[in-house]
């Protein structure tokens, strides 16, 4: 039964004339010399398609390029504005919105604001409400009672980015004005998720109220009378059980777009529903299927068929959830799915981690549809080369890529990965380093990730590995050095795995136990008892870490940085001198940063951060391997007020006395690797030189939260120097 206790609003007007408008042309597109190669997918949790016109869809994602179109049926899509593809870049946009009755304005709910485009996505403006009391916009939706399309709402979370106190705005004047609906002291609700108008029934609102966690917290509130008044539910009746169990973590709310009495939704528990509309003398019962459900879907061209997205299963049910079918397999975890309107359905749904998929039978086969979704977070790759090839190995948030061709790639491994490694000696043998809810995992195959072999945590406890070394000892009976970061952020490890060979390890043990995660490690090449150990905590809660390193194989450390406060994220020796070490520093909301240099094996330390931008942080490096004084590095864009200062790649050609930016400053970074051709290796060019430092041919790869991106510096201008042809004489 709804609570007996009625909700009433007061209105607080909030009216914004200073409604952004940002120039177009106004950022300097310094990445043409970049190009894109091809690595797409990454967490879509919006997907809209336009009515009357399916084959024009949006797609939004998690970070990444933020939001795309396609004009195709999904078959390619792009980043858009297309004149200004970096206004949504490195943003989480969490909600789409198509006007019905004007299918030309698209609202996007994203990060703290609501951005609307009147002309199919070419233009935009951005309205700041929530910005000021810095609450994450979750939900927009557009009435579709309104033939203006003049009234939109909006769903909210908490101040300060808290999950506690989420509003609900409304504009009735397409945006001029906003009104805040304030809700009564007592009532405690928190984020506002997901908002669904009852289509057959003007006035009538439904939304799913949650923490951004697995809470016992969720509520499913509905207006019948378009906000003025509102009722709740926090449970939902299980007949076989006799019992009431609370709704918890509610991600959607659907109504049968021709039955409106027909109400679901979805949560960790499963679905729940409600077959008598908004009485609110009723409660609400859980079907049989108890499996966790994110994502709802009923064709509005058929609809006595509701699909749910289940974490590895599609369920389909025709009479309104009293029976399930669940013998169709997902391919990944849908955040959201929907349907267009002819009259055999396809279905398009955004994952968590795997980009976009889309069936044309009813869910028994799916078909990934990612080129040009430049939101697959490239977190770490490794260069190998063989007789005539250049292999790529990237660990990524939708798996484990490969290239032999730097064009084409393989998912070799379809779970996230922040650490890869090819073996030194042998290129076919590879690994991978994992993480879970339960406890970390560490890959390895021998046979170019066809197959696969792991050593799991020991314990169950959240945590993913976050760097990898790896030390050949013969035969093929490797020592593996990982770091490893754990959820909570109090704790990480160093952990050494002892002579794994081709079906078995020695041991397993902990060299070092931090208060903070451990976000790299570095093992001597020379010296394989000298380990460096990088810690901090990255993202929030953001802390100080050091750098730590032992010299006689993890018996004892020490601090080499006991005076500094930093967050070491990477460490690099020079291959042409072991003696000279680099680590880079800072933390996402840009403090606790520094690029430091050593001259002497980690003994000594000198800040080298002439050329940085004021704010950044430092997430790799890679020091060329003929020319220790040729050294890279990708600094990550942060967040709020650090967000408009430079990240990017970043370049030094003196060993450190200046750093010049080389684009791609508008991503967030996270990655870098260097193919450096040297003269002996081709007989068609030869380098020139620049005062006294001598300039490879280099392409460098740049891994991003938007893919992963390339560029030759011979002859662009980046680096000073220049690659000439040779004409043999």
């Amino acid at each position: 039964m709804a609570s007996q206790n009625k909700i009433h609003f007061w209105y607080a007007l909030l009216t914004f004339f200073s409604i952004l408008f940002i120039p177009t042309a106004a950022k300097t597109q310094e990445h043409t010399l970049w190009k894109e190669i091809g690595l797409y997918g990454g967490q879509i949790p919006a997907i809209a398609i336009t009515p009357g016109t399916s084959s024009v869809l949006y797609a939004g994602s998690w970070g990444g390029d933020g939001l795309f179109k396609s004009t195709d049926g999904g078959m390619s899509w792009f980043s858009i504005p297309q004149d200004n593809p970096s206004w949504f870049r490195n943003y989480e946009v969490y909600d789409i919105a198509i006007d019905p009755n004007n299918p030309e304005t698209v609202w996007v709910a994203n990060n703290y604001f609501v951005d609307v485009s009147r002309d199919a996505g070419t233009t935009w403006q951005t309205f700041f409400f929530a910005k000021d009391e810095r609450r994450f916009c979750y939900t927009v939706a557009v009435d579709p009672h309104d033939q203006s399309g003049d009234t939109v709402y909006v769903g909210t979370g908490g101040p300060d980015y808290s999950d506690e106190y989420g509003e609900i705005f409304v504009t009735r004047d397409g945006g001029t004005s906003w009104d805040k609906m304030n809700f009564s002291s007592d009532f405690i609700r928190h984020n506002f998720w997901n908002i669904t108008f009852n289509p057959n029934k003007s006035g009538e609102i439904w939304i799913a109220n949650r923490k951004s966690y697995l809470s016992p917290d969720g509520l499913i509130i509905v207006s019948p009378d378009n906000g003025d008044s509102w009722w709740y539910w926090n449970a939902a009746y299980w007949p076989a059980q006799d019992s009431y169990y609370v709704f918890g973590y509610l991600d959607e709310i659907v109504v049968n777009p021709l039955n409106p009495l027909s109400i679901f939704a979805c949560s960790q528990y499963g679905i729940a529903r409600k077959l008598d509309g908004s009485n609110l003398q009723t409660h609400w019962l859980w079907t049989s299927l108890v499996n966790g459900c994110r994502s709802l879907c009923i064709p509005a061209a058929a609809p006595s068929t509701l699909y749910a997205g289940l974490v590895d299963t599609i369920a389909i049910s025709t009479d309104d959830g009293e029976t399930w079918d669940t013998s169709r397999t997902a391919p990944a975890e849908f955040l959201t799915m929907q349907a267009d309107d002819a009259p055999a359905p396809r279905l398009y749904a955004g994952s968590v981690n795997r980009g976009i998929f889309t069936t044309t039978d009813g869910a028994q086969t799916w078909s990934e549809i990612n080129t040009g979704i430049r939101a697959n977070t490239i977190y770490d790759s490794a260069l190998t080369s063989t007789d005539s090839e250049v292999w790529i190995l990237c660990g990524t948030l939708s798996g484990v890529y490969l290239s032999r061709d730097q064009k084409t790639w393989k998912r070799i491994y379809n779970t996230e990965s922040k650490a890869v490694s090819f073996h030194p000696d042998d290129p076919q043998t590879l690994y991978a380093g994992t993480g879970f809810g339960t406890g970390w995992e560490i890959l390895k195959s021998t046979t170019s990730g066809e197959s696969w072999r792991y050593i799991s945590s020991p314990e169950e406890e959240e945590s993913t590995i976050a760097s990898i070394a790896v030390i050949p000892m013969p035969p093929d009976n490797d020592t593996i050095i990982a770091g490893v970061a754990f959820g909570s952020g109090k704790k990480g490890q160093v952990i050494k795995i002892t002579n794994w060979g081709f079906g078995s390890y020695d041991r397993l043990e902990t060299l070092l136990e931090t208060e903070v995660r451990v976000n790299a490690v570095c093992v001597h090449p020379e010296n394989p008892q000298c380990i460096m150990v990088g810690t901090g905590n990255f993202f929030a809660p953001v802390a100080p870490g050091g750098l730590f390193i032992t010299q006689n194989g993890g018996r004892t450390w020490r601090n080499a940085l006991p005076l500094q406060q930093l967050v070491v994220n990477c460490i690099a020796c020079a291959p042409s001198d072991p003696n000279i070490m680099y680590a880079g520093c800072g933390g996402s909301n840009a403090q606790y940063c520094a690029i430091l240099k050593s001259t002497n094996g980690g003994w000594t330390w000198n800040t080298v951060t002439r050329g940085l931008p004021q704010h950044y942080a430092v997430r790799d490096l890679m020091i060329d391997s003929q020319n220790s004084d040729i050294v890279y590095a990708v600094l990550y864009k942060g967040y709020n007020e650090t967000s408009n200062n430079l990240g990017g790649t970043y370049v030094t050609l003196d060993g450190g006395s200046y750093w010049t930016r080389v684009g791609l400053s508008d991503y967030r970074m996270y990655d870098i690797n260097v193919l450096s051709i040297r003269p002996e290796q081709s007989t068609s060019a030869r380098l020139t030189t620049s005062g006294a430092v001598s300039i490879p041919a280099t392409t460098l790869y740049a891994g991003s939260a938007s893919g992963m991106y390339q560029a030759t510096t011979a002859g662009t201008g980046i680096l000073t120097g220049a690659v000439v042809s040779d004409t043999g004489a």
